[in-house]
């Protein structure tokens, strides 16, 4: 999936249009569109209020990962793939438990 299709299938699973998401963010319907058939691209600060909006993280946008994050975390680096896996598994587990508030 792109970006622009990500953003279009969390802001449905919202049921939240293209005018509201918009609204949120201070452009235009017309941006949100733009953002969702991959014509232009958030600024990185309009990622962010994305994912406030919408309840999710740059991780469910597929912009960051959790594995090259979680190494170059110092206080994580040592982690073996065992100590990942269990990172993973937490944040996921995480995430389900903000998406029911």
């Amino acid at each position: 999936m792109t970006l622009g299709q990500k953003l279009k299938y969390f802001r449905e699973k919202r049921k939240m249009t293209q005018t509201e998401l918009g609204h949120h963010l201070g452009v235009k319907k017309s941006t949100i569109s733009m953002y969702e058939n991959n014509r232009r691209r958030p600024a990185t600060a309009t990622l962010f209020e994305i994912c406030r909006v919408l309840n999710i993280s740059l991780i469910d946008l597929g912009l960051v990962n959790l594995e090259s994050s979680v190494i170059r975390d110092p206080i994580l680096k040592d982690l073996n793939p065992e100590g990942v896996a269990e990172v993973k598994k937490l944040a996921d587990e995480l995430r389900k438990t903000k998406r029911k508030k």
